[in-house]
């Protein structure tokens, strides 16, 4: 796909053709990626469905709500929480690391638990200070979340 080799792409689909995005397996995709990351490596992780919000669990959160992906065995599984997103993906990531991360469901803006996220509401563009993450440990400082503005 697009000049890029099978075996550097993971893909996760609920079309019984490839492995389904179960939340166990959302995880190990992130898992496996930073595990096979190096410094100078350019990632891309793209997420296209369902996006959601629960009470914050842990009190991290200055709105009171955890982002969430939902993964499609979520009534049995439960929501991936962004402190995990960030715990599974963000922190572990080699420095070095080019990552790019494009989440196309509600609730995306600070899904990751970045410092900073693109904002393109149809009134303005910006790049802005995420205000709602206080956890972040300055590591995967080159990340941007480009999220759906006002999902």
């Amino acid at each position: 796909v697009h000049g890029f080799e099978d075996h550097n792409m993971t893909v996760l689909m609920d079309d019984r053709q490839h492995r389904s995005p179960t939340r166990d397996n959302i995880i190990s995709a992130y898992k496996e990626v930073v595990f096979q990351s190096q410094p100078g490596d350019i990632v891309f992780c793209h997420y296209s469905g369902h996006g959601g919000r629960l009470e914050d669990d842990n009190g991290d959160e200055d709105d009171g709500y955890d982002e969430t992906l939902i993964p499609v065995d979520f009534e049995r599984s439960g929501q991936i929480r962004d402190d995990l997103l960030f715990k599974v993906l963000v922190h572990p990531m080699a420095a070095g690391v080019s990552v790019t991360c494009l989440m196309d469901c509600c609730h995306s803006g600070t899904v990751l638990d970045l410092p900073y996220r693109f904002v393109a509401d149809g009134d303005h563009e910006a790049m802005e200070r995420s205000p709602f993450v206080n956890n972040f440990y300055g590591l995967f400082s080159d990340a941007i979340a480009f999220g759906a503005a006002g999902a």
